[in-house]
């Protein structure tokens, strides 16, 4: 949609947000990253981080200050505590430090496997709480993030932001070696393999590799057994409905639709 710059979209996202997100406790959303506050207050303490004039950025909250004792004093009154004494929590089996002990303990659990929140409709666990809040939104069809310019409504945040892009035209995420651009960065990883060769998607039949998942699971087709064989040239297929399109196109003028020449293939 040409015309349309990132900011509009925001500041239009943002005020259907405030409508569409209220059953999550968090209404207000940053337009540039997709992160939701409770209130106008922390959403806009939390835009100061994209602007270029900030240096300083409270480890603890995210709060961002354009000045180095404006940070401190905020550490003192908010989270009470000295500022050159900032305890760090370390994770014993990688080394990670964390600000926070609840940071660290959600982060441990990538380790150990321990997934303590639970859908009660299909079962399946998750390491965080708020991963399950979003999960659950699949069950309910819930989609509180809509998109201001078509409508169009997704279960996470950031799912949205990428789709604004579609209207914006942004694409931030540019290849260091041809400068090629994309909107998400999963489609850059795999992009950036053709120039470093890299295929670490490898077939355990054949031992064939591929750049992307999407491409091995294709190429995993051909290993299925084909047990649908055409009586006139002895191509296999793994689907009845692929041999009916196969006789109909390949031996149009040898077989006649009326005679019962497909019953006799079934």
């Amino acid at each position: 949609m040409p015309g349309i710059q990132m900011a509009d979209l925001a500041s239009g996202v943002k005020t259907e947000l405030r409508t569409a997100d209220e059953k999550t406790g968090r209404p207000f959303m940053c337009g540039l990253c997709g992160k939701c506050y409770r209130n106008k207050y922390h959403l806009t303490r939390h835009e100061k981080t994209h602007s270029a004039d900030v240096s300083f950025t409270c480890p603890t909250c995210g709060d961002a200050f354009t000045a180095k004792d404006s940070l401190n004093r905020h550490i003192k009154s908010r989270h009470n505590r000295k500022t050159d004494t900032v305890s760090h929590h370390s994770c014993a089996t990688c080394g990670k430090t964390f600000t926070q002990k609840n940071n660290l303990e959600r982060h441990v659990r990538i380790h150990t496997g321990e997934r303590p929140f639970r859908c009660a409709v299909c079962g399946r666990d998750f390491l965080q709480g708020n991963d399950l809040k979003t999960h659950e939104r699949r069950h309910s069809d819930e989609r509180p993030f809509a998109c201001g310019v078509c409508g169009k409504s997704f279960v996470r945040s950031g799912t949205l932001v990428r789709h604004m892009r579609t209207h914006s035209g942004e694409k931030p995420h540019a290849c260091a070696t041809c400068g090629k651009a994309f909107i998400r960065r999963c489609n850059l990883v795999e992009h950036e393999r053709i120039h470093t060769g890299e295929r670490p998607y490898t077939c355990d039949l054949c031992g064939q590799s591929f750049r992307c998942f999407y491409n091995l699971n294709s190429h995993k087709i051909h290993h299925e057994e084909k047990v649908f064989t055409c009586l006139l040239c002895d191509t296999g297929f793994r689907l009845q409905s692929h041999l009916d399109f196969h006789i109909r196109t390949k031996h149009a003028t040898r077989v006649n639709p009326d005679d019962g020449w497909l019953d006799k293939q079934e």
